[in-house]
């Protein structure tokens, strides 16, 4: 087996913009964004202020290509907290920094990691955060994948108390390594659900897979109507296995969603 030799996420730069104060019980995201020129993106403003929104102390964390670049703080009074970091490592790489930066999550009772990955959130956001509350799982995913092994799509993971005092979840992210988008798959995204597994803890996808294609990318529309509450940015920009997008403006404006934000980004 190829054993992949990457730098140590610890080697990435961070520093803290507004540090936060998380109380004991809290439900926390971790929200991750790239932000090349340090500034934050609409469709990551619009969505990380969605968290706050429904009650979350929101964590946002900035992976920008210009580190030294002075950043603002201004528009992001809604997050709890705002981290700057070096934009390497993918969103694992992110969320393993916050964490070990925010050993205070202990004590939380829900935690969400979330990336940008996503349009969204539309109405059904409230309906699906209900759902995660009211499930006895100790590690949730939204969609999952049975690609080379079930796995959950890491652009939203929730994380209740058990996972978050057990060894296995900060062993985990304490070995996260600064690596590449396939690294981030194979290692990270499968290996957060097999060691989560092997540590007793019990994993719920909230949309279960039908098949073994990506859901996000192939049957967007049907997702919406069982009420999760996102579009993926890929699809919209790639759309990879030809899915029919005819009316999607329609059906996010429908869904409480501007599509004017995601023409933008798209754009």
């Amino acid at each position: 087996m190829v054993e992949f030799v990457t730098p140590s996420n610890n080697t990435v730069r961070s520093r803290w913009l507004r540090s936060p104060e998380l109380g004991t019980g809290s439900e926390i995201c971790i929200f991750v964004t790239y932000a090349p020129d340090s500034v934050v993106p609409d469709h990551s403003h619009f969505h990380a202020r969605a968290w706050a929104d429904a009650g979350f102390r929101a964590v946002l964390v900035m992976n920008t290509d210009k580190f030294d670049k002075e950043a603002r703080a201004e528009g992001l009074e809604f997050a709890s907290g705002v981290l700057i970091r070096e934009n390497r490592g993918y969103d694992f790489g992110a969320w393993a920094t916050a964490l070990q930066r925010l050993p205070a999550i202990k004590s939380a009772s829900l935690v969400a990691l979330a990336n940008d990955s996503m349009f969204g959130p539309l109405d059904s956001f409230g309906q699906m955060l209900a759902k995660v509350r009211a499930t006895d799982a100790d590690v949730i995913g939204t969609t999952e994948s049975v690609e080379f092994g079930r796995h959950f799509q890491s652009f939203l993971l929730f994380f209740k108390r058990r996972a978050l005092v057990s060894n296995m979840f900060w062993r985990f992210w304490g070995k996260v390594r600064a690596g590449g988008r396939i690294i981030a798959i194979y290692r990270y995204e499968h290996g957060i659900f097999e060691r989560s597994v092997e540590a007793g803890l019990r994993c719920v996808a909230l949309f279960p897979s039908s098949d073994r294609r990506n859901p996000t990318l192939t049957r967007w529309r049907s997702l919406i109507e069982e009420g999760f509450p996102y579009v993926k940015v890929g699809l919209l920009r790639d759309n990879p296995f030809g899915a029919d997008l005819s009316d999607w403006q329609d059906v996010l404006r429908k869904h409480g969603y501007d599509p004017a934000i995601a023409a933008r980004h798209l754009s």
